[in-house]
C-alpha cells in the first residue's frame, strides 16, 4: 500500500536525520505557528513552502506564508505531525479478527483524532 510505503518513509527518515529546527508558518488568515522542523516535513503543503530549494538556508527565523490553509486546520495538522514524530501510528493491518475500530487502532491519540 502506497500510503504505509509513505509512512514508513517518513518514520524512517525522522529517525535517521534529526532537525532540532524550529519552523514558522503563517496561516491564510494570519496566524504564525511554530513547529518541529522534523513535524513541519510530514506536511507536503508545508514541506514544499519550508524547504523550498530556492529558500535560503539561513534564513531561520523566517515566517513562510501557507496562504491556502487557514488557522483552524493548520493548527490540527501540526498538532497531528508533532504527534507523530513523537509517537508514529502503529500499522494499521487489514484484520477481520478485529471487531472495532478501538482495536484496529489501538494508539488512544489517533482513535481521538
Amino acid at each position: 500500500n502506497n500510503t504505509n510505503n509513505q509512512k514508513e518513509k517518513y518514520r524512517m527518515a525522522s529517525e535517521q536525520q534529526t532537525d532540532d529546527r524550529i519552523v514558522k508558518v503563517r496561516s491564510s488568515d494570519g496566524e504564525v505557528f511554530e513547529m518541529n522542523a522534523n513535524a513541519a516535513k510530514l506536511s507536503k503543503v508545508i514541506a514544499a513552502a519550508v524547504f523550498d530549494d530556492d529558500a535560503d538556508d539561513d534564513a531561520d527565523n523566517e515566517i513562510v506564508d501557507i496562504p491556502k490553509v487557514k488557522s483552524e486546520c493548520l493548527r490540527k495538522v501540526i498538532e497531528f505531525c508533532e504527534h507523530y514524530v513523537k509517537d508514529p501510528l502503529n500499522q494499521i493491518t487489514h484484520t477481520m479478527e478485529a471487531n472495532s475500530f478501538d482495536e484496529i487502532v489501538t494508539q488512544e491519540f489517533y482513535r481521538d483524532f
